[in-house]
């Protein structure tokens, strides 16, 4: 997968590394309920940093939406 969420398990700050190939149009982060806590456009970069340090511990998922599909990774943010 071209696709890296680093650190996780994070304190809240990560980042998302995408291949040069992908072109991520938004990023989503959603907690267990479905309810999206950020949301992000994306332009044509490859490093998106993101900060859920005020977001409670536990886990998460991140939701790309591409061209002709979507992409779900899960996020564990930890104290």
């Amino acid at each position: 997968d071209l696709i890296q969420i680093l650190p996780n398990p994070t304190t809240g700050l990560f980042r998302i590394v995408t291949g040069n190939a992908l072109n991520i149009q938004q990023i989503d982060i959603l907690d267990l309920t479905g309810r999206i806590i950020l949301s992000r456009k994306c332009d044509s970069k490859d490093d998106y940093q993101f900060d859920l340090s005020n977001a409670s511990e536990g886990c998460y998922f991140v939701k790309m939406k591409m061209n002709d599909e979507t992409r779900v990774h899960r996020l564990v943010i930890t104290r």
